[in-house]
Protein backbone atom coordinates (compact mmCIF):
# COMPACT_ATOMS: atom_id res chain seq x y z
CA UNK A 1 0.00 0.00 0.00
CA UNK A 2 0.83 3.52 -0.54
CA UNK A 3 2.67 5.85 2.06
CA UNK A 4 0.28 8.33 2.96
CA UNK A 5 1.62 11.64 2.72
CA UNK A 6 2.60 12.88 6.23
CA UNK A 7 0.47 16.18 7.13
CA UNK A 8 2.62 19.20 7.36
CA UNK A 9 2.51 22.40 9.04
CA UNK A 10 2.58 25.97 7.31
CA UNK A 11 6.13 26.65 9.09
CA UNK A 12 7.93 23.02 8.19
CA UNK A 13 10.64 23.22 5.69
CA UNK A 14 10.39 21.44 2.41
CA UNK A 15 13.24 20.21 0.09
CA UNK A 16 12.01 21.46 -3.26
CA UNK A 17 13.81 20.95 -6.72
CA UNK A 18 13.12 22.27 -10.40
CA UNK A 19 15.49 21.83 -13.44
CA UNK A 20 17.64 24.50 -14.63
CA UNK A 21 20.60 23.96 -17.22
CA UNK A 22 23.76 23.34 -15.26
CA UNK A 23 25.13 26.30 -16.39
CA UNK A 24 22.73 28.72 -15.78
CA UNK A 25 22.87 27.41 -12.25
CA UNK A 26 26.77 27.41 -11.97
CA UNK A 27 26.27 31.53 -12.84
CA UNK A 28 23.34 31.91 -10.71
CA UNK A 29 25.35 30.45 -7.70
CA UNK A 30 28.66 32.55 -8.46
CA UNK A 31 25.92 36.20 -8.29
CA UNK A 32 24.16 35.11 -5.33
CA UNK A 33 27.78 34.03 -3.50
CA UNK A 34 29.17 37.39 -4.85
CA UNK A 35 26.15 39.26 -3.08
CA UNK A 36 27.27 37.29 0.04
CA UNK A 37 24.65 35.06 -0.29
CA UNK A 38 23.88 31.57 -1.05
CA UNK A 39 21.82 30.11 -3.95
CA UNK A 40 18.99 28.45 -1.52
CA UNK A 41 18.98 31.83 0.44
CA UNK A 42 18.81 34.02 -2.43
CA UNK A 43 15.46 31.28 -3.83
CA UNK A 44 13.68 31.95 -0.30
CA UNK A 45 13.96 35.77 -0.70
CA UNK A 46 13.18 35.56 -3.89
CA UNK A 47 9.89 33.04 -3.34
CA UNK A 48 8.73 35.42 -0.30
CA UNK A 49 9.31 38.55 -2.42
CA UNK A 50 6.99 37.44 -5.26
CA UNK A 51 4.38 36.05 -3.13
CA UNK A 52 4.55 39.57 -1.23
CA UNK A 53 3.91 40.74 -4.31
CA UNK A 54 6.72 42.59 -4.63
CA UNK A 55 8.02 42.97 -8.04
CA UNK A 56 10.95 40.37 -9.32
CA UNK A 57 14.49 41.30 -8.61
CA UNK A 58 15.25 41.58 -12.80
CA UNK A 59 12.35 43.58 -12.92
CA UNK A 60 13.28 45.92 -10.59
CA UNK A 61 16.53 46.34 -11.62
CA UNK A 62 15.40 46.78 -15.38
CA UNK A 63 12.96 49.54 -14.47
CA UNK A 64 15.80 50.86 -12.61
CA UNK A 65 18.11 51.06 -15.25
CA UNK A 66 15.52 52.11 -17.98
CA UNK A 67 14.94 55.36 -15.59
CA UNK A 68 18.67 55.73 -15.77
CA UNK A 69 18.80 55.38 -19.21
CA UNK A 70 15.47 57.95 -19.56
CA UNK A 71 17.56 60.47 -17.18
CA UNK A 72 20.41 60.84 -19.56
CA UNK A 73 18.93 60.41 -22.28
CA UNK A 74 16.72 63.32 -21.18
CA UNK A 75 19.75 65.10 -20.01
CA UNK A 76 21.72 64.25 -23.62
CA UNK A 77 18.61 65.33 -25.70
CA UNK A 78 18.43 68.88 -23.22
CA UNK A 79 22.47 69.52 -24.22
CA UNK A 80 21.78 68.90 -27.93
CA UNK A 81 18.77 71.19 -27.91
CA UNK A 82 20.31 74.25 -26.43
CA UNK A 83 22.04 75.85 -29.58
CA UNK A 84 19.12 75.11 -31.37
CA UNK A 85 16.74 76.26 -29.47
CA UNK A 86 18.66 79.47 -29.22
CA UNK A 87 18.84 79.70 -32.72
CA UNK A 88 15.17 78.86 -33.08
CA UNK A 89 14.91 81.86 -30.70
CA UNK A 90 16.60 84.05 -32.93
CA UNK A 91 14.81 82.92 -36.08
CA UNK A 92 11.28 83.46 -34.07
CA UNK A 93 12.64 86.78 -33.40
CA UNK A 94 13.17 87.82 -36.71
CA UNK A 95 10.23 86.65 -37.68
CA UNK A 96 8.68 88.70 -35.46
CA UNK A 97 10.55 92.32 -36.86
CA UNK A 98 9.68 90.80 -40.80
CA UNK A 99 5.65 90.42 -39.54
CA UNK A 100 5.87 94.05 -38.07
CA UNK A 101 7.85 95.80 -41.28
CA UNK A 102 4.72 94.06 -43.40
CA UNK A 103 2.19 95.32 -41.22
CA UNK A 104 3.51 98.67 -41.73
CA UNK A 105 3.68 98.25 -45.41
CA UNK A 106 0.16 97.08 -45.75
CA UNK A 107 -0.83 99.82 -43.87
CA UNK A 108 0.62 102.44 -46.07
CA UNK A 109 -0.51 100.24 -48.99
CA UNK A 110 -3.84 100.42 -47.64
CA UNK A 111 -3.92 104.09 -46.80
CA UNK A 112 -2.88 104.52 -50.39
CA UNK A 113 -5.26 102.53 -52.01
CA UNK A 114 -7.60 104.53 -49.53
CA UNK A 115 -6.41 107.85 -50.83
CA UNK A 116 -6.41 107.07 -54.73
CA UNK A 117 -10.39 105.46 -54.27
CA UNK A 118 -11.33 109.03 -52.75
CA UNK A 119 -9.35 110.45 -55.63
CA UNK A 120 -10.86 108.76 -57.93
CA UNK A 121 -14.55 109.34 -56.40
CA UNK A 122 -14.27 112.93 -56.61
CA UNK A 123 -16.61 115.08 -59.22
CA UNK A 124 -13.76 116.66 -61.58
CA UNK A 125 -13.84 120.11 -61.68
CA UNK A 126 -14.19 120.92 -65.61
CA UNK A 127 -15.88 118.47 -67.56
CA UNK A 128 -16.80 119.98 -70.72
CA UNK A 129 -13.37 121.38 -71.68
CA UNK A 130 -10.98 120.00 -73.90
CA UNK A 131 -7.54 119.51 -72.35
CA UNK A 132 -4.81 120.14 -75.21
CA UNK A 133 -1.55 121.70 -75.19
CA UNK A 134 -2.06 125.36 -74.90
CA UNK A 135 1.01 125.67 -77.35
CA UNK A 136 -1.13 124.30 -80.20
CA UNK A 137 -1.42 127.03 -82.83
CA UNK A 138 -5.10 127.41 -82.15
CA UNK A 139 -5.13 129.93 -85.26
CA UNK A 140 -4.13 127.29 -87.60
CA UNK A 141 -6.62 124.42 -86.16
CA UNK A 142 -8.51 122.90 -89.32
CA UNK A 143 -10.93 121.21 -87.10
CA UNK A 144 -11.72 124.79 -86.03
CA UNK A 145 -15.53 126.25 -87.00
CA UNK A 146 -14.57 129.10 -84.97
CA UNK A 147 -13.46 132.22 -87.05
CA UNK A 148 -9.91 133.83 -85.42
CA UNK A 149 -12.36 136.90 -84.39
CA UNK A 150 -14.41 135.32 -82.31
CA UNK A 151 -11.49 134.27 -79.69
CA UNK A 152 -11.38 136.51 -77.22
CA UNK A 153 -8.03 137.03 -75.48
CA UNK A 154 -7.53 139.87 -73.00
CA UNK A 155 -10.86 141.42 -73.12
CA UNK A 156 -11.62 144.08 -70.95
CA UNK A 157 -14.75 143.42 -69.12
CA UNK A 158 -15.57 144.10 -65.56
CA UNK A 159 -17.37 141.51 -63.37
CA UNK A 160 -18.61 142.49 -60.07
CA UNK A 161 -17.34 141.19 -56.86
CA UNK A 162 -16.67 142.13 -53.53
CA UNK A 163 -15.25 145.93 -52.88
CA UNK A 164 -12.99 144.32 -50.26
CA UNK A 165 -11.50 142.58 -53.13
CA UNK A 166 -9.54 145.51 -54.77
CA UNK A 167 -7.61 145.93 -51.98
CA UNK A 168 -5.71 142.51 -52.52
CA UNK A 169 -5.61 142.94 -56.13
CA UNK A 170 -2.19 144.64 -56.04
CA UNK A 171 -0.44 141.90 -54.42
CA UNK A 172 -1.23 139.45 -57.30
CA UNK A 173 0.02 140.20 -60.52
CA UNK A 174 -2.69 138.39 -61.95
CA UNK A 175 -3.06 136.12 -65.47
CA UNK A 176 -4.09 136.64 -69.07
CA UNK A 177 -6.53 134.51 -70.10
CA UNK A 178 -4.12 132.72 -72.18
CA UNK A 179 -2.04 132.55 -69.29
CA UNK A 180 -4.99 131.18 -67.06
CA UNK A 181 -5.57 128.81 -70.36
CA UNK A 182 -2.27 127.45 -69.63
CA UNK A 183 -2.61 127.08 -66.27
CA UNK A 184 -5.93 125.25 -66.03
CA UNK A 185 -5.10 122.91 -69.47
CA UNK A 186 -8.17 125.10 -71.12
CA UNK A 187 -8.16 125.15 -74.82
CA UNK A 188 -9.30 128.69 -75.82
CA UNK A 189 -10.71 127.12 -79.12
CA UNK A 190 -13.63 126.11 -76.81
CA UNK A 191 -14.47 128.82 -74.67
CA UNK A 192 -16.55 131.33 -76.93
CA UNK A 193 -18.77 128.50 -78.09
CA UNK A 194 -19.04 126.99 -74.02
CA UNK A 195 -19.78 130.67 -73.23
CA UNK A 196 -22.53 131.34 -75.94
CA UNK A 197 -24.24 128.06 -74.85
CA UNK A 198 -24.99 129.53 -71.29
CA UNK A 199 -25.51 132.95 -71.93
CA UNK A 200 -22.18 133.87 -70.65
CA UNK A 201 -19.29 136.31 -71.32
CA UNK A 202 -15.89 134.56 -72.07
CA UNK A 203 -14.69 136.37 -69.18
CA UNK A 204 -17.74 135.10 -66.64
CA UNK A 205 -17.40 131.44 -68.34
CA UNK A 206 -13.66 131.16 -67.38
CA UNK A 207 -14.44 133.07 -63.80
CA UNK A 208 -17.18 130.26 -63.34
CA UNK A 209 -14.73 127.32 -64.95
CA UNK A 210 -11.82 128.22 -62.99
CA UNK A 211 -12.80 130.27 -60.03
CA UNK A 212 -10.36 133.28 -60.74
CA UNK A 213 -12.15 136.13 -60.40
CA UNK A 214 -11.55 138.87 -63.65
CA UNK A 215 -10.82 142.31 -62.81
CA UNK A 216 -8.84 144.93 -64.96
CA UNK A 217 -8.49 142.87 -67.64
CA UNK A 218 -6.23 140.02 -65.71
CA UNK A 219 -7.70 137.54 -63.72
CA UNK A 220 -6.84 136.77 -60.02
CA UNK A 221 -7.36 133.57 -57.63
CA UNK A 222 -10.86 133.69 -54.92
CA UNK A 223 -8.24 134.55 -52.37
CA UNK A 224 -6.23 137.52 -53.95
Amino acid sequence: MPKKARKRNPEDLVLATFIVPHEKWQDFQKMAKAEGRTASATLAAFIESYLAGDRPLEIEIATDLEAELMRNLDDRIEVAMEPKIANLGDKLNQLQNTVIELNKRLDKAEKAANQSNADKSKTPRFIDVEVISIEENIYKNPDSNIDNDDIDVDVDVDIEIDSDSDKNLDNFKGLTQKSLCEEFGINPINIVRNAKVRNLSSQEYLQQLTGWVYRRGKYYPPEA
